[in-house]
């Protein structure tokens, strides 16, 4: 293999990473409309839409602290992403760990950024449903000045009956210095 053909698959993962991030720094840098921030829209039935809020800075505190044991995570905050318009995974956020459970991805790995205090874990059945359908779990330290992306993963499948993982999403988590907010995008 010569060395140019190597650097190719570098470069385009360098390229398709300075592009989430790009995106990303561009959600982020959007103005909130009033409407989002003054008061809930009404769904179809007339409540209020109660989706969850973004992951605030204010409330992650700056000195670090242990993992955070399973049960743990039964009473920590649910958030959202800045970006995910698939709602593909839940987040939640315990002092300054985030969790993300993402459903039917069979894995995920970490592409860019450090890999300190991650944590990635797969289960379930390839082809099952419900409480067997597969399901990935990731958690992660939030760190100011801190940029991580990771892809997901799904299965593929030809009519032989073949199967394979592949890239699905990628999940982007960027906070940047001297930025109030994290900024979390989930895209494919």
């Amino acid at each position: 293999m010569s060395p140019s053909s190597r650097r190719l698959p570098l470069s385009l993962g360098l390229l398709a990473s300075g592009a989430l991030l790009l995106v990303a720094l561009y959600a982020h840098s959007q103005p909130a409309s009033p409407s989002a921030t003054t008061s809930a829209a009404p769904s179809p039935s007339g409540t209020p839409d109660a989706s969850p809020p973004f992951v605030r800075g204010a409330e992650i505190p700056a000195e670090t602290s242990d993992v955070p044991k399973t049960n743990e995570w039964e009473t920590a905050k649910v958030v959202r992403a800045n970006q995910d318009r698939h709602n593909l995974c839940s987040l939640k956020v315990l002092r300054e760990w985030v969790r993300f459970e993402c459903k039917n991805r069979l894995g995920a790995a970490l592409v860019a950024g450090d890999p300190a205090d991650v944590k990635i874990w797969g289960w379930g059945e390839l082809s099952g449903s419900g409480q067997n359908a597969p399901r990935t779990l990731m958690t992660m330290r939030l760190r100011r000045g801190d940029a991580k992306i990771f892809e997901l993963y799904e299965l593929g499948w030809t009519y032989e009956g073949y199967t394979w993982h592949e890239p699905a999403e990628k999940l982007s988590v960027m906070w940047r210095e001297g930025k109030e907010d994290p900024v979390i995008v989930i895209q494919r």
